[in-house]
């Protein structure tokens, strides 16, 4: 029998900032978010990826991840991404934390 195991992504020059968001009101929930995403996006520099995830058990829950290369200093937050959290915090609670590469050595089986 073959083991199936996921694959491992390590790229030491990136950072993963995660904002996530709980909105006040969860009627036109879409929307708020769609405006307030159109607003930081386009300030965002290219080299960045922004992912926009929702929960789909609690509504009105989103998550932003941007996947962004690794600054000089790596415990700062990038300026679009506390834009950003900024701009949703005038629709809900946000969280917004930053996190960075860290090393994962796996033996291969048999080894």
């Amino acid at each position: 029998m073959t083991k199936m195991s996921c694959t491992i992504e390590q790229n030491p020059d990136k950072s993963l900032e995660i904002i996530s968001v709980r909105l006040y009101d969860t009627h036109e929930k879409d929307e708020k978010v769609h405006n307030a995403v159109e607003q930081a996006i386009d300030q965002m520099p290219p080299e960045f990826n922004v992912t926009l995830y929702y929960n789909p058990i609690i509504q009105g829950e989103w998550a932003f991840h941007i996947i962004r290369p690794k600054t000089q200093n790596p415990e700062e937050k990038s300026n679009s991404g506390l834009c950003l959290a900024e701009i949703l915090r005038g629709i809900g609670v946000v969280s917004h934390a930053l996190f960075c590469p860290h090393p994962l050595n796996r033996n291969e089986p048999g080894e």
